[in-house]
């Protein structure tokens, strides 16, 4: 005798869970303590029972089969304790929360502890801490309102945080991020961060998701006009340090993986004052490369928006490496989904120099399909 016991559950455990979250994509991240470690497969679970030869009791086991993946950062929930080396997971896709499991291995914390001013300590998810307009939601929410404004305080302070879990804190400094946006009618509106590019970027606006121009973002800057964003260049070791203070002797606040798009508030002989991820500290000026706001010289051609796609398909579970440059054989950054909108700045016969997700990368030709104006969604 089998039973099915994937199907059903996970049909009724999503029915339950749409209707009862109604969540954005934005909402559900800030309420995970947990993401993914890299592109990672999704299984159903099956459990069978079979009645041996010459006995009457029956010996149960179960079996997974694939059934897709998730990209690598992908925040998610534990659902239940793990089985068989697999976890349960709650997931966010297109305007609802799924079930499945993944391999335990590719389950890692996207939590950060913070160690509030009476000494104790709290796991803060890492969504909400990066971004100080959640604060007082998700930690009421998490731990009440009289821990919250001590936490918040906190926060506001600079907290101390302790991402790897390990007993040695880290001073962190983070500010509410100041970030405006010039709507259509030329008022001023403060908004949310999500995710920064050279041309354009996201932000969040009355707790929607909007692409905007880079250019129409504003910020506290003294950088001059053509050096008011930077990209980490950090080619060899692949991450670069952010720090506490305006020098090698102070507290790395967090490591900054190469290639990735800070904002520049100020620019010194030798350190650059950054905001990055919803943090405010100093890279070295070696470890980056200035662009304008807009990402181009008045010189070049304006960047075409696009998609990544596999196989010249936008709809696809198929995720696709961008690199540090374009080269074979280039450090791998992470990977993207088919269907992640870009920018694509510019192509030679083989790669091309994009912006996706918070990153200025390169990606092989035969993955990006340009915005000629003639794709339609099927």
């Amino acid at each position: 005798m089998k039973k099915y016991i994937g199907f059903l559950l996970t049909l009724i455990c999503v029915m339950m869970a749409s209707s009862a979250l109604a969540l954005t994509e934005f909402e559900w991240n800030i309420r995970c303590g947990y993401k993914t470690a890299g592109n990672t497969t999704l299984y159903d679970c099956y459990y069978e029972e079979t009645v041996a030869s010459g006995t009457d009791l029956p010996v149960g086991q179960y079996r997974f089969e694939p059934r897709g993946s998730l990209p690598g950062g992908t925040y998610v929930k534990v659902a239940s304790l793990g089985l068989e080396g697999k976890e349960e997971i709650m997931y966010y896709s297109n305007g609802n929360v799924l079930y499945a499991y993944i391999d335990s291995a590719n389950l890692a914390r996207a939590t950060v502890t913070v160690k509030a001013s009476n000494g104790e300590k709290y796991a803060v998810p890492e969504v909400c801490y990066a971004n100080p307009a959640t604060w007082h939601i998700v930690l009421t929410e998490n731990f009440g309102e009289s821990h919250a404004k001590v936490l918040i305080d906190a926060l506001e302070r600079g907290g101390y945080s302790d991402s790897e879990g390990g007993s040695s804190e880290k001073k962190a400094t983070i500010v509410r991020s100041g970030i405006r946006w010039v709507d259509e009618n030329g008022e001023e509106q403060s908004v949310t961060l999500d995710t920064l590019g050279t041309a354009v970027s996201v932000i969040v606006y009355n707790k929607e998701k909007l692409t905007v121009p880079t250019a129409d973002l504003r910020w506290d800057t003294s950088a001059e006009a053509d050096e008011m964003l930077a990209v980490i260049k950090a080619h060899k070791s692949g991450k670069a340090s952010l720090r506490d203070k305006a020098s090698t002797k102070g507290n790395v606040i967090k490591k900054v993986t190469t290639n990735r798009i800070v904002l520049v508030m100020e620019k010194g002989k030798k350190f650059t004052k950054v905001l990055c991820d919803g943090m405010v500290g100093y890279i070295i000026n070696t470890a980056l490369t200035y662009y304008p706001v807009g990402g181009i010289d008045e010189s070049e051609a304006e960047p075409q928006p696009g998609w990544v796609s596999f196989r010249g398909k936008l709809k696809s579970r198929n995720t696709v490496n961008i690199r540090q440059n374009g080269k074979n054989g280039s450090r791998i950054l992470t990977d993207f989904i088919a269907g992640t909108p870009i920018m694509v700045f510019s192509q030679d016969e083989k790669w091309s120099e994009i912006d996706v997700g918070g990153y200025r990368a390169y990606i092989l030709n035969e993955y990006v399909t340009l915005d000629d104006g003639t794709i339609t969604e099927e």
